[in-house]
């Protein structure tokens, strides 16, 4: 009989097997902390059984096994490319063509850094600036920006939220496949599947999201050793957890959201670049909102090229405001980060949501 408990926390179960299988990606050499602790406090908070918190942790373990046995082999992936081998080209490559034909060198790499995730020439300038601001994540296609389009598409659809939720899937599935399944759309993707077929047993964020980020790393073990992927899972969970705290003040939960994600994604960011802008939650504050109105903007109208001048201004505007802050911007450098330290630094902030949700949630 499974514990009565599991059904009102078992969306931390899921979190706790992908916070497994994301140190494992990152730490491999501290795991063995993580397993004898957080499944441990886990337990003890919840009162629930310890076995069924070391079976989860247990299960986490397979989609790292099977990477080993087919290594980066993506079943998505051959999926993609045989569908352009049948019909003779690729969707991606088309619009990128497109792009350079229509538009000058400078607009058309940032259209494709925006929409189609490429970095080339000066939109890999541009990306490595975000880098130094400390928010190259607002420049990465992510839920955050697919929020809005779900978003536009509900309001437009609202009295028949039946073919607003087809219209949402449709669009997600094409442009995942043009992106050759990039984690951050397919997960989008995923969690809204999951999210309608689970809905009656399932009332939480935390539960769809966890349901879709399980589900790519069965399906597509290799992604379990991406740092995108686990950067993108940490950000999204505390994303989460500041919006079920039910903050009435619009701009307070903007902030905290924005605080939580830099402080969750520190160990990465470092990991990639040593150094940290102190100015990191203001540029992300400011920064936020504007880039997902310029990938709105691109997103609906890049192919129209008749508003070549729109395009070229706002591209100039983009690395002007950029190149401006990176004047102003203050950077800190960080030498003492260490796998052990990153272990604990996780561990900490795990137990710190555990403890002190409820606290905070009803002292708003």
């Amino acid at each position: 009989m499974i514990d009565k408990r599991l059904k009102k926390n078992y969306h931390f179960l899921f979190l706790l097997m992908l916070a497994v299988i994301i140190m494992l990606t990152i730490f491999k050499d501290a795991i063995y902390i993580l397993l004898l602790t957080i499944p441990f406090v886990y337990a003890w908070y919840n009162r629930l059984k310890l076995k069924l918190i070391l079976i989860f942790s247990i299960l986490s373990f397979i989609p790292s096994i099977v990477y080993f046995l087919i290594k980066d082999f993506n079943f998505l992936v051959y999926f993609v490319n045989l569908i352009n081998e049948k019909q003779g080209f690729s969707v991606r490559d088309l619009m990128s063509n497109y792009l350079d034909n229509k538009y000058d060198p400078l607009t058309s790499s940032f259209i494709k850094l925006m929409i189609l995730n490429i970095k080339v020439d000066e939109s890999y300038y541009l990306y490595k600036k975000m880098i130094s601001l400390s928010i190259v994540y607002l420049i990465v296609i992510s839920g955050f920006h697919l929020m809005f389009i779900r978003k536009l598409v509900e309001f437009i659809f609202k009295k028949v939220p039946k073919i607003s939720l087809a219209i949402n899937l449709i669009i997600f599935f094409f442009y995942s496949f043009i992106l050759n399944f990039s984690m951050s759309v397919f997960r989008v993707f995923l969690t809204m599947v999951f999210s309608k077929l689970t809905s009656r047993r399932c009332k939480g964020d935390y539960e769809f999201t966890a349901m879709a980020g399980v589900f790519c790393l069965f399906c597509f073990p290799s992604v379990c050793f991406s740092l995108s992927y686990a950067l993108s899972y940490i950000c999204t969970f505390g994303i989460i957890y500041v919006a079920s705290l039910e903050i009435e003040n619009f701009i307070l939960e903007k902030v905290l959201m924005n605080i939580v994600a830099i402080i969750l994604s520190l160990p990465f960011v470092l990991s990639i670049n040593k150094e940290i802008s102190l100015l990191a939650v203001i540029n992300s504050f400011i920064f936020s909102y504007f880039f997902c109105f310029v990938f709105i903007y691109f997103f609906f109208f890049w192919y129209i090229w008749i508003l070549w001048p729109i395009h070229d201004f706002i591209t100039q505007l983009v690395f002007m405001i950029v190149n401006g802050f990176n004047v102003i911007n203050i950077m800190v450098m960080f030498s003492f980060q260490n796998k052990w330290f990153n272990c604990a630094y996780y561990l900490l902030c795990f137990i710190t949501i555990m403890i002190t949700y409820k606290k905070i949630k009803y002292s708003w």
